[in-house]
């Protein structure tokens, strides 16, 4: 499935529909999206969370659409869970540096969210390794951006250092 959209609109990718979505259904989801918002990968999901309060039992949060998310307006990417029959975003956590997501089976994936475990359970497999591959994808970029800047500078050029010695200590007269 190709994501570029037409002809020389350089780097400008299309939204990416779920195959088990209707045109009219993927339309609603990228309407909801905002604006300057692409979705790089749609799917149909279930949505838990192991909350505080109860943090060794999932609570379903709702059947919907699970979308991820580049939010051009915020300089982010975000993983987004949204209910169609209400026409509302329902939850979203960002794309944080060193973020461990895990796909603890074929359907079923889980991360650490900002306040407690987030576990997706996917419709379709083929989907899920969509979602997994294209946010562990950006998760590597990420951190490897991460790394380059905390390089420290190199060094001055040789050049340089001889301008910025001290002049020698003049002669000593005896």
């Amino acid at each position: 499935m190709s994501r570029k959209s037409k002809p020389g609109a350089r780097g400008q990718l299309d939204n990416v529909p779920s195959s088990l979505l209707k045109d009219h259904e993927n339309q609603q989801v990228f309407e909801l999206l905002g604006r300057k918002c692409m979705t790089m990968v749609t799917t149909v999901a279930q949505l838990f969370l192991a909350l505080p309060q109860s943090s060794r039992i999932w609570s379903k949060q709702g059947c919907g659409v699970l979308c991820f998310v580049k939010d051009n307006p915020r300089r982010s990417y975000f993983v987004r869970f949204y209910d169609l029959k209400d026409r509302k975003m329902i939850w979203e956590q960002e794309l944080y540096n060193q973020m461990a997501y895990t796909a603890a089976t074929s359907y079923f994936h889980t991360f650490p969210g900002d306040e407690c475990q987030v576990g997706l359970s996917f419709a379709d497999e083929d989907e899920a390794l969509d979602f997994q591959q294209i946010v562990e994808e950006k998760i590597q970029k990420r951190s490897h951006r991460t790394e380059k800047r905390e390089l420290p500078p190199p060094p001055p050029p040789v050049n340089e250092e001889k301008r910025e010695l001290p002049p020698p200590p003049p002669p000593v007269n005896e």
